[in-house]
Parts: structure tokens; C-alpha cells; sequence
């Protein structure tokens, strides 16, 4: 695999993130199963979340532009969530992240189509890390 000068390796980092793809999966098709609207865990936003900042930083870094939580907001937009929808999954996101509770409900059809985003910016980033 050639390299561009100055690019890290995220090998490991792209094999984490398809287990936590495999386990986003797991909790999605429970939550369906179960008939639910929305997820009784956040634990599947927050890994998404986590990934998809992840992989903005990466395409950050092989563009060699800055990131900004702006720039991540308004990245997460452009996969058709409107500002309520992304404010409702960061809210989740740092909630998580601090070990606090939320009153932020995600639906599964969201949390589906986050799960979409990540995949599609995984292979994004995973072409630009080459």
C-alpha cells in the first residue's frame, strides 16, 4: 500500500471501526426486532458519533484542512440530517462521553441512516489513507 509523505497509519483504527460497525449493526437489528421507534441505548450514536469525527479527521489531514466542530456539523448535515437532528446526536455524543444522562431520543431510523454516513465516510477515508 503506497503512502503519501507524512501519512499516518490507521490500519488498526479501520479494523476497530468495522467491529464497532458489526456491533452498531447487533443493537440496530435488537432494536428492531423489538419493534422499537427509538433506541433504548445511546451506546450506538456515540460510537458512530466517535467514528465519524474520527474519519473527518483523517480526511482533514490527507486534504490538509482544519477541522472544526463547525466544519464536523456541517459535515454531518450533508448527509441530509436537518440541525436538530445532528444537535439531538451530539447532545447524545457528549452526554455519553461524560457519563451523563440525556433527554435526547434518537430514532432507529436515524441512528440507520448515521450508520449509512459512517460507512460511506469509512470508505471515503479509507481511499484517502492509501
Amino acid at each position: 500500500m503506497k503512502k503519501e509523505k507524512g501519512m499516518p497509519d490507521f490500519k488498526v483504527f479501520f479494523d476497530e471501526t468495522l467491529g464497532a460497525f458489526k456491533s452498531t449493526q447487533s443493537l440496530l437489528e435488537a432494536d428492531k426486532k423489538r419493534g422499537k421507534k427509538y433506541s433504548d441505548s445511546n451506546a450506538s450514536v456515540y460510537s458512530l458519533i466517535l467514528r465519524l469525527r474520527t474519519l473527518f479527521l483523517i480526511q482533514c489531514f490527507a486534504k490538509e484542512t482544519e477541522f472544526s466542530n463547525k466544519k464536523f456539523f456541517e459535515f454531518l448535515k450533508k448527509h441530509g440530517f436537518k440541525d436538530k437532528t445532528v444537535d439531538s446526536f451530539l447532545e447524545v455524543y457528549r452526554a455519553e462521553k461524560d457519563n451523563k444522562k440525556t433527554t435526547a431520543k434518537i430514532s432507529i431510523g436515524d441512528i440507520e441512516k448515521l450508520f449509512e454516513a459512517a460507512k460511506e465516510e469509512f470508505a471515503k477515508a479509507e481511499r484517502l489513507a492509501e
